[in-house]
């Protein structure tokens, strides 16, 4: 079984200073639903993850991130959920609009009406153009996800990809990035996903789950993209409109898909018609008469303006405080070989786009060598998150600076995709004993840890 908490438009930031804002007591109560659940034993386990479909900032800012992050631990620690296990995708107010100047937004004002194919090819012309503000308007999203190791590689194909194994079957998760083009003048139906994002190949034995930020119908050119998503994405999550959803849909073909949306943890409308909300939900593959099914087991949670705290949303649960689906899987099983992953492992693994790499993924893979800094997985994922968590980009730049991995000309607002590859080059050359020394150099004393790459050479 693989036990999720579905999160979505939390928008950390929308705090006002002065008056009395319900945003952080909502937030207090989630956590606090969180122990609930798990101590009333409404579900059987902790959680494996924590996805969150978008808006997780309110303006795109890595303060905000910083506070986001420091929540989202705890709700990993309260739900029993690993450390680090945090899937995300863009919201549109994970875009920092500050970044965008006048010919920017024209641009961006003019590809909203282009021929698709015309938007298409300058996407992916800008992939390599790491400095355009197109692209580094989601830089402080995209630190903030690479420390959870879910951002995406490159903006030719912007997809975070992973996956559960269940032995015979597997669970593919695809994360796409739906606020490519995001600003002031976002609305319904004028808003881009590229083909290569959309068009998920097929695999035998794979089950596909998609989330996104945004419902199909806020994208141009919806019929396409519902044509792919609504015969592979055997589940739909989203985000974005702020009211949870349950629906089960068999199309005309046959082919069963789960939509699901969390509604917003915490809307910035606070008056009528817009409600608090999240999921846990359970994912598990069972059998009847020989056939295999994805069994899906929502636990719908709502906020009760009567008891000022959480509790199961029975109208989406159709009387019950939690609701099951099962989809027909639809394709033959394949056996796992060897080399896979333990059943009921979560991986993240890098999936290149079908399409020829872009400069962009170039740039960041100039050796092809594997460092033996590598080989210990947990020690480098745990250096990442603490690295791009902790601290500010100033301090990461200055620290790159010192170990030679970035010249002064880097310092000011710098590319997320620079950043990653002085990391990336770290870890290939080396150097990640140095890089966790001058890390725990810039935290408090109490939360300093000892070297697990050894000492510095």
């Amino acid at each position: 079984m693989l036990r999720l908490v579905h999160l979505s438009d939390i928008h950390f930031g929308q705090e006002k200073d002065g008056g009395w804002e319900p945003h952080d007591d909502v937030r207090r109560e989630l956590l606090i639903d969180l122990k609930r659940v798990r101590d009333t034993n409404l579900v059987s386990g902790p959680a494996d993850q924590i996805i969150v479909t978008g808006d997780i900032a309110q303006a795109g800012k890595e303060t905000e991130y910083k506070v986001a992050a420091s929540w989202l631990d705890q709700a990993l620690c309260i739900s029993g959920a690993p450390k680090r296990a945090v899937k995300a995708v863009p919201g549109n107010h994970d875009v920092d609009l500050s970044t965008l100047g006048h010919d920017e937004l024209t641009l961006q004002a003019m590809l909203r009406t282009a021929d698709i194919d015309l938007v298409e090819a300058h996407i992916a012309s800008l992939a390599g153009k790491a400095e355009s503000p197109i692209i580094t308007k989601l830089n402080d999203y995209r630190s903030f996800a690479y420390a959870y190791g879910t951002d995406f590689d490159s903006y030719s194909y912007p997809v975070t990809v992973s996956y559960h194994d269940f032995g015979a079957w597997k669970l593919r998760f695809f994360g796409l990035c739906t606020p490519i083009l995001s600003d002031r003048k976002d609305k319904e139906g004028n808003l881009f996903l590229s083909g290569s994002q959309y068009r998920i190949p097929r695999e035998e034995g794979s089950i596909d789950i998609v989330f996104m930020h945004h419902p199909p119908n806020w994208l141009r050119d919806q019929t396409k993209i519902e044509e792919y998503l609504n015969s592979r994405a055997r589940v739909l999550m989203t985000g974005h409109e702020h009211s949870p959803v349950i629906k089960p849909i068999t199309y005309e073909t046959g082919f069963q898909q789960l939509r699901l949306a969390a509604g917003a943890t915490n809307p910035p409308e606070t008056g009528e018609g817009f409600e608090y909300s999240y999921s846990w939900l359970e994912f598990e593959i069972v059998q009847d008469a020989g056939c295999d099914f994805l069994a899906v087991t929502c636990y719908p949670r709502i906020w009760s303006k009567a008891d000022t705290r959480f509790i199961a949303d029975k109208v989406r649960g159709e009387g019950s405080e939690n609701i099951t689906h099962r989809l027909g899987c639809g394709l033959t099983r394949t056996t796992v070989s060897g080399n896979s992953p333990a059943q009921g492992d979560v991986q993240n693994v890098a999936v290149e786009s079908p399409d020829t790499a872009s400069a962009e993924i170039l740039a960041l893979s100039d050796s092809d060598e594997v460092a033996s800094e590598m080989t210990q997985p947990n020690a480098f994922e745990e250096l990442r998150l603490l690295f791009w968590q902790r601290l500010s980009q100033t301090e990461r730049v200055d620290i790159f600076i010192g170990l030679g991995l970035l010249t002064e000309a880097a310092r000011g607002r710098l590319p997320s995709a620079i950043e990653r590859k002085a990391f990336e080059d770290a870890s290939a050359t080396g150097m990640l004993g140095q890089l966790w020394d001058k890390t725990m150099a810039a935290l408090p004393a109490d939360d300093r840890r000892d070297n697990p790459f050894g000492a510095d050479v």
